[in-house]
């Protein structure tokens, strides 16, 4: 799946600068799931954590994280910035999440906020 997904990401950021919506209805619908981030700079994921607090964080430093926070959890794996052992920790251990899915290319709040609702809502 993260082949297709870069492979599908190529124009995505233009296609989501021109889509407008109601953030705060966006944020609510986003905070009811049970997401958990892995990945991401670490001033995005301070950012993204303010306005999404109730979702789960592992920062891509965290390689020694417990993998029972993945259960029955979606799953957002940032790609921007993760390390090769975080991927293979968290691949290793997918079976216990709902779902896993794949993010990227968005520095942009209001950006990041678009394209992860897409995830989650298209």
């Amino acid at each position: 799946s993260l082949r297709e997904y870069i492979f599908n990401n190529s124009n995505l950021d233009e296609e989501f600068a021109n889509i407008t919506f109601n953030t705060n209805e966006v944020i609510n619908k986003l905070n009811q799931l049970d997401v958990i981030i892995i990945g991401g700079n670490q001033s995005w994921i301070n950012k993204i954590k303010e306005i999404l607090s109730n979702w789960s964080y592992i920062s891509a430093n965290s390689i020694n994280f417990d993998v029972k926070l993945l259960d029955n959890k979606y799953v957002l794996f940032n790609t921007d910035y993760v390390s090769h052992s975080m991927y293979y920790k968290v691949i290793e251990n997918i079976s216990r999440a709902k779902q896993l899915n794949f993010f990227s290319g968005a520095t942009n709040i209001d950006l990041s906020l678009k394209k992860i609702y897409e995830i989650y809502y298209k």
